[in-house]
């Protein structure tokens, strides 16, 4: 049951990269729902793959049945808060897994979620996967990272010129400071945002952001426009080619509107 106003077009794809010899990344695709997860693992012993995979999973399942059993009768305030405890769950799922298994001690992940409901997007994330917006020649970053180089920029110890792919915070980068599992607790912000027709939207690991800027970004995706799996292979292929050393992830979505009147209705 499709529960946009928007009709969806998109496309995913996970590439295992150049260095590592696993994928701890994972994402989800339900187009009829308008649902997209994206989640990069972290932690030894393939517990990185364990961790994004269990999140995406039990995410995934709990929208899912949410959705086909309440979806008609929510509203978009309800779906947000579904959002944050589906979250918190899932954490402390993967909390519990780790405690539980020695070899799983300590893992983590990232996540991003995105759903399209009426008008809207309602989206959350932790950790430094992202969710871009690319509308009518911008992109914006939805999501902020919740990274060790975040924090300290918010506090005025680090200072980084903006869109900048600098070395000078490079010892800070990947230090997150926010993970699905690591804590038996997590604070979960959700956030809504209007839809616009023919926005398209953008979730990758950071193995796509840490290779390209938002503006490369935004070039590939409207020179493939029309090709949304074009688009997402050619974002892989050429953070591939600027080292792409860490497993990438990219998700593209576009909406569309049927119906333009409609959207001021």
């Amino acid at each position: 049951m499709r529960f946009s106003r928007f009709q969806l077009s998109c496309y995913g794809l996970s590439d295992i990269g150049t260095f590592r010899h696993n994928n701890e990344d994972a994402c989800m695709i339900n187009q009829e729902q308008g649902l997209f997860i994206l989640a990069d693992g972290m932690g030894g012993h393939n517990a990185g793959e364990v961790a994004a995979k269990e999140t995406v999973h039990f995410v995934t399942k709990s929208f899912e049945t949410f959705l086909a059993e309440n979806g008609e009768y929510e509203d978009i305030f309800s779906i947000g808060d579904f959002t944050k405890l589906t979250l918190e769950n899932a954490n402390s799922w993967v909390h519990h897994l780790g405690q539980k298994k020695k070899e799983y001690a300590g893992m983590g992940t990232t996540i991003c979620t995105l759903l399209f409901f009426e008008k809207s997007i309602i989206y959350s994330h932790v950790g430094d996967s992202r969710i871009y917006r690319i509308r009518q020649g911008t992109i914006k970053q939805l999501t902020s990272d919740h990274s060790l180089k975040n924090h300290l920029v918010a506090g005025g110890s680090l200072k980084v010129a903006k869109n900048s792919l600098s070395k000078a915070y490079e010892p800070y980068k990947n230090i997150l400071t926010k993970a699905i599992g690591t804590c038996s607790e997590i604070d979960i912000q959700v956030q809504v945002d209007p839809v616009m027709d023919n926005d398209i939207y953008l979730l990758c690991s950071d193995g796509l952001s840490d290779c390209l800027s938002p503006d490369e970004i935004m070039r590939v995706v409207y020179e493939h426009e029309h090709s949304k799996k074009s688009g997402v292979e050619k974002l892989i292929e050429l953070a591939i080619q600027k080292g792409g050393k860490d497993n990438i992830t990219a998700v593209l979505v576009q909406a569309k509107y049927h119906d333009p009147v409609d959207l001021f209705r």
